[in-house]
């Protein structure tokens, strides 16, 4: 196991973003980031990422998406405002597959966007908050089908968000959803998620 992977701690949540390349599995950090990861699981959950696409493709930096207009300059976060920066001594832009939140360009203006990291960024630390990361086989493979893709049109650059993934026990035990003490709003968020799995699952099954 390699020293980054030491140093960074143990996830606690988990996503897949279906899309029209490939599906892509999205590890969180939901203790070290508790806004960022409850914002990024609400928008993913009331489907609001469905349908949009990754806008900024840079080869061997980022690729970012999570903006409802395609443009790179929309978006809104699951609060309704922008949102503060979760800065955590063990998470580092060190290498390929870290995912973080895009901002407005200025401290504690995090929205709906985020982006994977391509490869070492140092220059992002403590300007960006890293929540999740993908796991490195599938950074690998969608990120080369994404590269090749982008060359030929919009539509198959589309990030297509149908539900989320996690082990019974996540769902049961709330680690998922678990980022303090709002016991309630968890409850809540937590029937809704699994509504929306179980209709995407009837979904599949019926096609």
């Amino acid at each position: 196991m390699s020293e980054v992977c030491i140093s960074e701690p143990a996830t606690n949540g988990k996503v897949c973003l279906k899309t029209t390349v490939g599906d892509i599995e999205i590890e969180l950090w939901s203790k070290e980031c508790p806004k960022a990861c409850r914002n990024f699981v609400t928008l993913c959950v009331r489907g609001y990422y469905n349908n949009t696409i990754f806008h900024r493709v840079e080869p061997g930096f980022i690729v970012q998406g999570g903006d409802p207009t395609g443009t790179g300059c929309g978006g809104e976060s699951a609060f309704g405002e922008p949102f503060k920066d979760e800065f955590h001594s063990r998470l580092r832009f060190s290498r390929r597959g870290l995912v973080a939140m895009a901002s407005a360009g200025k401290r504690h203006s995090n929205g709906s966007q985020f982006f994977f990291t391509l490869g070492r960024t140092p220059e992002l630390q403590n300007k960006h908050t890293i929540f999740g990361k993908g796991l490195q086989v599938f950074i690998i493979n969608f990120f080369f089908s994404l590269l090749l893709s982008s060359k030929s049109s919009q539509r198959e650059r589309e990030c297509l968000l149908f539900g989320i993934v996690a082990k019974k026990s996540f769902f049961r035990n709330l680690a998922l959803l678990s980022f303090g003490d709002e016991a309630k709003e968890e409850e809540e968020a937590l029937e809704i998620a699994n509504k929306v799995i179980l209709s995407i699952w009837q979904l599949i099954y019926s096609n």
